[in-house]
């Protein structure tokens, strides 16, 4: 997970020179959406599609489109847990994984 969890934090950096807490919490909401969908066994194609949809109606979200795939990409490299309890475990440390590296970045 550390390898996916730094693969986002690139992505990200390369997305956001400066972050802040306030441009992190957009970023966790999408890694939360990002292993929702990934918990919830919405194939991976659909996900991506999913993302698409929200870029093709602004294209200000084309960076927005980039971000959100790698999440997924990195989302779907876990596994599905087996229960609920274990599926929102999965969730929240996913977001808040991707949260605190986005906080580091903006620390540099």
């Amino acid at each position: 997970m550390k390898k996916i969890l730094l693969a986002a934090t690139m992505l990200m950096a390369t997305n956001m020179a400066f972050a802040s807490a306030q441009d992190c919490a957009p970023i966790q909401n999408m890694a939360e959406n990002a292993m929702k969908f990934r918990q919830s066994g919405i194939p991976i194609d659909k996900a991506m599609q999913l993302a698409d949809a929200v870029a093709e109606k602004d294209e200000a979200n084309a960076g927005v489109n980039q971000l959100m795939k790698g999440m997924i990409t990195s989302a779907y490299a876990q596994p599905v847990q087996k229960d609920e309890a274990q599926q929102s475990a999965a969730v929240k440390g996913f977001a808040n994984a991707v949260y605190s590296s986005c906080m580091q970045e903006s620390d540099r």
